[in-house]
């Protein structure tokens, strides 16, 4: 699917608590995440406390007593409801711009930098000979 120029396919709508647990343990990390602060089963920040995620998130709430709590756990924006599509729009450059989608993986940049290394064999040695070097 794409919209505003952004390829995306969305990959589940979990409403609770204990189902997005799960999910998350048995599903690869997506690329973003958006999530209502407010579940039927309770906060989600309560899902933050059963599993490690990762992956950046755009909460959306109708309430702005939680954005501070929100930006401790991978937040890179907080949209009030009803979600304006100018702030929606914004969020998603944000992420664009802090994730982009080419980004090179980690292992690859540390294979890359290693292979860059210079060895410390020495093949050789410099010595004064006169007013010059040999």
């Amino acid at each position: 699917m794409k919209k505003n120029g952004v390829d995306f396919a969305l990959l589940e709508i979990i409403d609770c608590i204990e189902d997005a647990v799960l999910w998350f343990q048995s599903n690869k990390a997506p690329d973003l995440v958006f999530m209502d602060i407010q579940l039927a089963d309770g906060l989600s920040f309560e899902i933050f406390q059963k599993v490690k995620i990762q992956t950046p998130i755009i909460f959306t709430t109708a309430f702005d007593q939680y954005a501070i709590q929100a930006f401790k756990v991978n937040s890179i924006d907080y949209l009030l409801k009803p979600v304006q599509q100018v702030d929606l729009d914004a969020a998603i450059e944000k992420f664009k711009k802090s994730n982009p989608i080419n980004a090179v993986a980690p292992e690859i940049l540390k294979e890359l930098l290693n292979s860059m290394q210079t060895p410390n064999e020495r093949s050789g040695i410099l010595v004064k000979e006169g007013s010059g070097f040999v």
